[in-house]
């Protein structure tokens, strides 16, 4: 399972750049300004790293961690510096020169910086250390195992995909769903299982299908599987496929039925049925940190999932009712139930008492 959430991680890093018609960067919730939190040691200022393994400038999640890392900067007054680190031979040095030249706290993107990461705090036991996206500390860890100076998160975007399901759900007329990914995927097979679940429960006798393109960047795939879906009945089609996407959002446009996208948003692409899309805002990680650092409250030791209660994912609300106020796909009562319906489970989920199950099963098709 370590190596699908590793595997996991690199694809989402790779393909959420695609950004037509809008942005993975799209805001989210997040906490408010630093002049209502109390600072651990007063005019203290943090010396704050951000080490990528990835280029700046894809206008995906290395920009959004960046942008995370000027929040830090304006709201706790923090001395930044980022660093790309390119070439794997140099991870350790790039991580260790930080470390020996006194920053409070280091953080590292995805993965593959996962070794020179651990290496390096066993050096510097009194630096703390943000394993962004990293499978460190995992539950049950212990001994070696164990590193009290790195916190380490990862993403599960599940909560957000129940409350896509249920809008979803209720807006069907055929009670037929589809949903493409682009790959079987721990991380993406619980985003769609979940998605089912919320549709089934506004609607039991929904059928859902599922499609993977086997790509995430084969735009012509995703149409072809998107038309495919339609000639079968299916009139909302969700998906995940990063680039496939584009030819699953024209495959629904083609056949004049709703669509739900990937991380970015490409409601541009097609006004009249694009129906929201997985929001996903990577800055919070940094930020996050940068409170706990800045608070006092910074816990190592420990692996953090952030989903939609820390507004790492989200559903964007914007988007779905700028679609509702124009759509002609339904009647305005249907659509302002379903509306409603979805975002009374996301006030479930948020209030906790609405739990939606994590399965990273490879999805059944459900029903005919």
């Amino acid at each position: 399972m370590l190596m699908n959430r590793k595997a996991t991680a690199l694809a989402m890093a790779a393909t959420m750049v695609v950004t037509v018609g809008g942005s993975v960067m799209a805001q989210s919730p997040s906490a408010g300004p630093a002049g209502s939190l109390v600072p651990a040691e007063p005019g203290k200022v943090y010396k704050v790293v951000l080490i990528g393994d990835q280029s700046f400038g894809d206008n995906g999640p290395m920009d959004a961690f960046a942008a995370g890392l000027e929040k830090c900067k304006t709201e706790f007054g923090m001395d930044i510096t980022k660093k790309e680190s390119l070439d794997p031979a140099g991870f350790e040095d790039d991580i260790r020169a930080f470390a020996s030249d006194g920053a409070d706290l280091i953080m590292t993107t995805f993965p593959p910086m996962t070794p020179a990461q651990t290496t390096v705090a066993k050096e510097f036991p009194d630096t703390k250390f943000r394993a962004i996206y990293q499978f460190i500390n995992l539950p049950g860890d212990t001994g070696d195992k164990l590193y009290p100076n790195i916190e380490s998160t990862e993403y599960q975007g599940h909560t957000v995909a129940y409350v896509l399901g249920v809008l979803a759900g209720a807006l069907s007329k055929s009670g037929k769903l589809g949903a493409v990914s682009g790959s079987d995927d721990p991380t993406v097979n619980a985003a769609d299982n979940a998605w089912a679940q919320g549709a089934l429960s506004v609607n039991p006798a929904v059928s859902v299908e599922y499609g993977i393109a086997g790509s995430y960047q084969d735009a012509a795939k995703g149409k072809e599987i998107a038309l495919a879906m339609a000639s079968r009945g299916v009139d909302v089609i969700s998906t995940e496929a990063a680039a496939t996407q584009l030819g699953v959002i024209d495959g629904a446009k083609e056949s004049n039925i709703l669509v739900q996208g990937d991380v970015a948003n490409n409601a541009t692409l097609y006004p009249a049925g694009y129906v929201g899309y997985l929001g996903l805002d990577f800055s919070t990680d940094v930020y996050l940190a940068c409170k706990e650092l800045y608070t006092g409250t910074w816990t190592g030791g420990t692996h953090t999932v952030l989903d939609i209660n820390t507004g790492t994912y989200y559903v964007p609300w914007d988007v779905i009712d700028a679609w509702a106020a124009q759509q002609t796909f339904t009647d305005k009562a249907t659509v302002d139930a379903a509306v409603q319906k979805a975002k009374d489970a996301q006030a479930a989920i948020m209030a906790g008492t609405l739990v939606v199950d994590n399965n990273p099963a490879t999805p059944v098709n459900i029903g005919g």
